[in-house]
């Protein structure tokens, strides 16, 4: 006596691979929707703030309201300023190492690197692959992994520390705080979203 699974069925394939899919999907989804409307209703969002402050502090919570809003702005320029920065001297240094298309690379290392964390090494991911059907030896993959390594905590633990703190005023304890909580509540997207 054989004991025998019947066949799959063809919903139950699409659930197999589908339902992990959804989750994220949903949260994606539930953020986009959030961000569209916060910013299509920033001035009833801003006056309920100011409602909800008090009418006798209307002035300095008018003015700690425009205060976040430069400090956000700034941040985002400069995170886009050190991103585009990342992506050329990844561009050029995987050209000068022989990585086929290293424009493509480089754009998307700098796309990647807005993603907190663990941007840039979804970014190297591909380069070293690519390195490593490129090469017969070791060194265009060892070189391509080396300048990850070199690169990007230069620009997460130098560079970013200096111009966030000096430009936005953010406290490196907050960063992480509102890394883990966002994280916690949304998963990947509120990682990416947690700083700003």
């Amino acid at each position: 006596m054989e004991i025998q699974q019947p066949p799959p069925k063809p919903f139950d394939v699409v659930q197999t691979i589908v339902g992990p899919l959804l989750a994220p999907l949903a949260t994606t989804g539930i953020v986009i929707v959030f961000v569209i409307f916060m910013l299509l209703f920033r001035e009833d969002l801003r006056g309920r703030f100011v409602r909800l402050a008090g009418a006798q502090d209307l002035g300095p919570t008018s003015e700690a309201i425009d205060d976040a809003g430069r400090r956000l702005s700034r941040y985002f320029l400069t995170q886009t300023c050190i991103n585009a920065t990342f992506g050329i001297i990844i561009g050029i240094s995987l050209a000068v190492i022989g990585i086929p298309n290293p424009v493509l690379w480089g754009i998307f290392a700098a796309l990647m690197r807005f993603v907190p964390y663990i941007g840039a090494f979804i970014a190297a991911a591909v380069p070293a692959a690519l390195a490593v059907a490129v090469d017969p030896g070791w060194s265009m993959f060892l070189w391509t992994v080396a300048l990850f390594v070199i690169i990007e905590p230069i620009l997460s633990q130098i560079v970013e520390p200096m111009l966030y703190g000096h430009n936005t005023g953010l406290s490196p304890v907050a960063v992480v705080v509102a890394a883990a909580f966002w994280t916690w509540l949304w998963g990947p997207i509120g990682l990416l979203l947690s700083t700003p």
